[in-house]
């Protein structure tokens, strides 16, 4: 795959394209069964105001859960937005259902969170108020890898997902994948804790063409949430950092993403 820098941004672009057709997903397999039970109690949907059923939207978080410890209203802040145009939000708490505080630290692998993700989707696309061909997920961090890991699964159980966005997600663990839902994966040009080459290497060994990808170029890690400082250096090496400049960018994407 060709990937080519243009100022402060990488893009393999193609067409975005989604049949619609039927829901026709499988009866969930007993793991999934079994995760949408660890999930349940820690369900939380987010309807917008208007006439149901809505579009959806399915957020992942990264690995310190809904509510990370420098930036306790990012996803927050997320879901006022989506909302405000018009989809509902459904959060996939993998962390809490887990029963663990955080899950960095290689505590659970992107694998493990696609598991997840697909039992939440396989949740989602059976709600009556729901769009099933308007289902779209967007992950951060680990649960960005998590997403990635989950699109084969998705597509082979026929859950309707019409695309995914993936914010600086977890590479090092994650498989090419063959399914042909359109992705967009945002990366930050300074990231040391997900460092975007391992994404890039990946995306190259994808066969799918169905991938846009972008490289702020002065960004860390969490660029996109407002609460941090513009850097935060952790045992020396680890850096988070908001990016103004990158947020705002990676907004237009999310927007952009959502009206394909």
């Amino acid at each position: 795959m060709f990937l080519r820098l243009i100022v402060y941004i990488a893009v393999v672009t193609v067409s975005l394209g989604c049949a619609a057709g039927a829901y026709r997903a499988t009866s969930p397999n007993a793991n999934w069964k079994k995760l949408q039970n660890r999930l349940e109690p820690y369900y939380r949907l987010h309807r917008p105001e208007g006439t149901e059923p809505f579009p959806t939207i399915l957020i992942v978080p990264g690995c310190s859960g809904f509510s990370h410890p420098r930036a306790p209203n990012a996803y927050l802040s997320y879901i006022e937005r989506l909302k405000a145009m018009g989809h509902a939000v459904f959060v996939v708490d993998y962390v809490s259902a887990e029963g663990i505080s955080d899950a960095c630290g290689g505590k659970l692998s992107s694998a493990q969170v696609a598991e997840y993700v697909s039992a939440a989707a396989s949740h989602v696309a059976r709600l009556p108020f729901v769009k099933r061909d308007e289902i779209r997920i967007i992950g951060w961090s680990l649960g960005g890898g998590g997403l990635l890991s989950a699109l084969d699964t998705l597509e082979d159980q026929r859950i309707p997902i019409r695309g995914g966005l993936a914010l600086y997600p977890v590479c090092r663990d994650v498989q090419p994948w063959r399914s042909q839902t359109n992705l967009v994966i945002l990366l930050g040009g300074l990231d040391n804790i997900q460092p975007p080459e391992i994404c890039q290497q990946l995306v190259e060994r994808v066969s799918t063409q169905r991938v846009e990808l972008r490289l702020y170029q002065g960004a860390h890690h969490g660029f996109d949430w407002s609460e941090l400082p513009t850097r935060i250096e952790r045992d020396e090496k680890p850096t988070l950092g908001y990016n103004p400049e990158a947020a705002h960018a990676a907004w237009e994407e999310i927007t952009a993403f959502l009206k394909k």
